[in-house]
């Protein structure tokens, strides 16, 4: 039968160990406003909900090696409404909490696979409106981990200072190893080595697949979010930003270097990240879309190849994004694919609108790429396919870019744009159309030109109806213009 055990802060926190220790399916155990000193992990059993009064209001303190809050091998279990703060130094590199430290043993050799709530085995768990604090610095603690589980809901979470180093180990925000059906929405994550993370169990190699959508991912040390040869049916509605690396990145784990990761990459907002906007890595997705990157010290969009598989390209198809403001390339493909790179705005960027080219890692690979209907203005460099042999381009408008130039290099790396052949290359008044002329007789070429089509390997640029001199579209520059002005305000939110 269900009932509610009350616990005050005068109870003490012997009296909250025993009622969680007793509780049996449908009780529900109300932690009333005060700080709770836990020296050992407070265990809950299936159909248990733990509650405090608000995550202002109840805190559970931690200065121990170990968990402070588990869910093992336990169902139907709701954790909402409290805050945990640790003070624990000196955390031991090991997979479970109750394993033996290894002699010497490194985030290298041994990733802690725990964290300060800890879920292993768990199903049908809900966390709400939890807050966790950590020390800010190098330690190997995590904040929320959930292992080997199923159907978990992490929802409105707030976890800040939660240190590390490197990408698959340290003090992550959330982690979720070898956990499916989950859903992480509404959280805030920051100032931790990464925000939240998607990864492979260390033993069995089986992946995780979860919903991220409206989170908030910032001042991380490494990266907003991160799959790690895991899976995502939306990763959407996030906002990234200020982050070491990248906003969002989908890369493989080194657990299980021969499994991309894969998701649905849309609505995101990515900005003055170090690295990039949103980074694949011999990663994968059937659309990225309707995103905004901007600000990044890299690109806003990049497709590339992972370490620890260069001989996978990145594949993805990359419409309605509007990548602007970036020190590099708006977006980039370096020896990866695109069936379709379309319907993109990219301005303002330091180098090109768009670039096809090779991955330093697999330089006899080039991109391949349909790239239609996007708009590149306000560029240095419009729209760049260098050392790619298998592209083809149409519909494209571009206009204002420091070099009017369309610059293509088929099958010519190693070569400089300067020693390319420029042949007939008029220009209009306002520098607005750049189509591609050529052909492939005698090695590569790169044209600036204002009319001509490229026969033999498929690459053309056809004139799109609507020039951009006309007032429709000045309209839509105008508005684009306003818009990348009104997200510089959200720099600090």
């Amino acid at each position: 039968m269900a009932q509610t055990i009350s616990i005050a802060e005068s109870d003490g926190v012997a009296t909250l160990r025993d009622a969680v220790k007793g509780a049996l399916p449908g009780t529900v155990i109300s932690v009333g406003a005060g700080t709770f000193p836990l020296d050992t992990p407070l265990v809950v059993p299936s159909g248990t909900t733990l509650e405090g009064a608000g995550k202002e209001k109840t805190v559970f303190t931690h200065d121990f090696d170990g968990p402070a809050i588990v869910v093992r091998h336990a169902q139907n279990v709701l954790l909402a409404d409290f805050a945990v703060s640790t003070r624990a130094r000196g955390i031991v590199h090991r997979t479970l909490p109750e394993d033996l430290p290894a002699a010497g043993a490194t985030p290298e050799d041994v990733r802690n696979e725990w964290g300060l709530i800890f879920i292993d085995s768990g199903q049908a768990v809900d966390l709400k409106r939890i807050s966790l604090t950590g020390q800010g610095e190098d330690e190997a603690i995590r904040a929320l981990v959930a292992r080997g589980s199923t159907r978990i809901s992490i929802t409105e979470a707030e976890i800040q200072a939660f240190g590390g180093s490197g990408i698959a180990f340290g003090g992550s925000g959330i982690t979720l190893f070898g956990t499916d059906e989950a859903t992480v929405a509404s959280c805030t994550v920051a100032n931790c080595a990464n925000g939240i993370v998607l990864a492979v169990m260390q033993d069995g190699g089986r992946s995780s697949r979860a919903v991220l959508k409206g989170n908030r991912c910032h001042d991380n040390t490494q990266a907003g979010i991160v799959l790690l040869s895991s899976e995502s049916e939306a990763v959407r509605d996030n906002e990234c930003w200020g982050n070491g690396l990248s906003g969002i990145i989908l890369q493989r784990d080194s657990e299980a270097p021969d499994q991309p990761s894969r998701a649905v990459v849309e609505r995101n907002r990515c900005h003055d990240n170090t690295q990039a906007g949103i980074n694949l890595l011999s990663s994968e997705s059937e659309a990225v879309r309707d995103n905004e990157c901007w600000g990044n010290g890299n690109s806003g969009i990049i497709l590339t190849r992972d370490d620890e598989a260069p001989d996978q390209p990145s594949r993805a198809v990359v419409e309605r994004n509007r990548c602007h403001d970036n020190t590099e390339t708006g977006i980039g493909l370096f020896s990866s694919e695109s069936e379709a790179v379309r319907d993109n705005e990219c301005w303002g960027n330091g180098a090109s609108g768009i670039l096809l080219q090779r991955d330093p890692n697999a330089p006899d690979q080039p991109s391949r790429a349909v790239v239609e209907r996007n708009h590149c203005f306000r560029n240095r460099v419009s729209f760049a396919v260098e050392i790619c042999s298998e592209a083809r381009a149409t519909g494209n408008i571009v206009f204002e870019n420091e070099e009017a130039a369309t610059y293509i290099g088929l099958d010519g790396r190693g070569l400089n744009p300067l020693d390319w052949d420029l042949i007939d290359a008029p220009e209009n008044e306002d520098q607005t159309w750049a189509r591609l002329r050529g052909k492939l007789s005698s090695g590569p070429l790169a044209t600036r030109l204002e009319t001509a089509r490229c026969e033999g390997d498929g690459l053309t640029n056809v004139p799109d109806p609507q020039r951009p001199g006309d007032p429709a579209a000045a309209g839509r520059r105008k508005r684009s213009v306003g818009r990348a002005a009104a997200a510089g305000f959200r720099h600090d939110a």
